[in-house]
């Protein structure tokens, strides 16, 4: 549901967010907290299930600051005020009660008097409980979008975005230009007619602030940088938290400008393991090029299961975001292609060189052959020796139900151990056309993490 200007509700998703239920449990940023005692006021209220808040006093000075910042709003919001308690934002080291992720639609209808305001204080203007600072660290941890124009909606929305499209002299009003997208400064200024997405309760991920990002690289060249990517950590950023993950971190460690990393492929949020980055725009073009033609790369994991994996070739047919009934968004295994009339299915082929008993079950070595989504973990799922810690595909997959927290893996029983790069054509990135990168450390079911 998203909410028009007279406060009504109507279908579809809200503008520039894609309605997700059920998503993973959230986290706010170290120091977002606004206050819990201010008296929340009509505000653009869009919420998915699926997020945390932490119980908390705050400080009379900051609830004073709140509402200040609200007596001086210069803008108007965009949906009714509902009965709930304050929202908080909650700590990641402790539990909380659910409320739901909040995200808020902000629409400037009135002309600041300066002409143009600061984001932060667009924010903390008409969001009641949220002082600028406060808003501000929200831009800095990248969860604030922005449009110059309205979203092109229908009703008030749309006689607004009329307006300043004319006003502002805009010829291409759907130019990506004019397009939602993430602020990275708070002096960036906007002004009438201007839309704000604000993501107030982030998903976090802690294991990001307690790696040594330094020490994690395992190979640094004037063209790619490798590193050990540890698990519970993203690789990209996620829409609403644009600073821990392994792209930002890695770059910061290094000491490198904004865009001076690339990525070029990824593992899943709660496997570990060697990820290339490019530091040029031929090096990824290149990189990306052996992926896709699925040669010259080799790719090594370490699997742990409760239950022994035959030896050999694994074959299945994918079937990739799938949603059914009770299950989440997953890729379902098949053990034939798909029939005429059928959707299409995606081959998908590992090698299971060997399997060991170790002390917390099985523990296997496989070469992956095709590359999908989940592939490993659906393959092993689909014979019944699904990953330990598997939540989607293993033994401990749950029952999706609408509007129930999810609580997703932060690890899981899988290590991308080692990658080998054999291109004899290609000297220039690697010395004799060939590289070999491993993990600098064990899996975690071996060290006991």
């Amino acid at each position: 549901m998203r909410g028009r200007l007279d406060g009504t509700k109507v279908g579809g998703s809200a503008p520039g967010v894609r309605a997700r239920p059920g998503g993973p449990v959230r986290h706010s940023a170290p120091g977002l907290r606004p206050d819990p005692c201010a008296r929340r006021g009509p505000g653009p209220r869009e919420e998915k299930p699926g997020g945390r808040v932490q119980e908390e006093k705050a400080h009379d000075a900051q609830g004073a600051q709140g509402q200040a910042a609200a007596a001086a709003a210069t803008t108007v919001t965009t949906t009714t005020q509902d009965q709930r308690p304050p929202y908080r934002l909650d700590d990641p080291e402790h539990g909380s009660a659910p409320l739901g992720p909040r995200v808020e639609h902000i629409l400037v209808r009135r002309r600041p008097p300066t002409g143009t305001i600061a984001v932060s204080r667009a924010i903390a203007s008409h969001l009641p409980g949220v002082p600028a600072d406060f808003a501000k660290r929200l831009v800095d941890f990248g969860s604030v979008y922005w449009s110059p124009v309205p979203p092109p909606y229908n009703g008030e929305w749309g006689a607004l975005r009329e307006d300043v499209i004319r006003e502002l002299g805009i010829t291409q009003p759907n130019h990506p230009d004019h397009s939602c997208r993430r602020v990275t400064r708070d002096d960036d200024c906007v002004g009438y007619g201007a839309y704000l997405r604000v993501h107030l309760q982030p998903r976090r991920f802690p294991r990001a602030r307690e790696v040594d990002w330094a020490a994690s690289v395992v190979r640094a060249t004037e063209h790619f940088v490798v590193i050990d990517k540890p698990y519970g950590v993203g690789v990209p950023p996620t829409v609403d938290n644009a600073e821990e993950n392994c792209l930002h971190m890695t770059r910061v460690a290094l000491g490198l400008p904004e865009g001076g990393l690339r990525i070029t492929h990824r593992l899943d949020q709660p496997t570990s393991g060697i990820v290339v980055f490019a530091k040029t725009k031929e090096f990824c073009a290149y990189f990306n090029g052996l992926l896709a033609r699925r040669e010259g790369v080799a790719k090594h994991y370490r699997v742990l299961t409760r239950r022994e994996v035959p030896l050999g070739t694994m074959t299945h047919y994918a079937s990739v975001r799938v949603r059914e009934k009770g299950q989440r968004t997953r890729t379902v295994m098949h053990d034939r292609d798909a029939a005429e009339g059928e959707a299409r299915r995606h081959l998908c082929q590992l090698r299971v060189l060997g399997c060991e008993r170790v002390e917390s079950g099985y523990e296997s070595e496989v070469l992956l052959l095709t590359g999908r989504t989940h592939q490993i973990r659906a393959q092993f799922g689909a014979i019944g020796c699904g990953v330990v810690g598997d939540t989607v595909y293993g033994e401990g997959a749950t029952r999706y139900e609408e509007g129930r927290i999810e609580r997703f893996a932060e690890k899981i029983g899988l290590q991308a151990h080692k990658m080998v790069i054999t291109d004899e054509d290609c000297s220039t990135y690697f010395a004799g056309g060939r590289a070999e990168f491993s993990a600098r450390a064990d899996p975690w079911w071996r060290t006991g993490g």
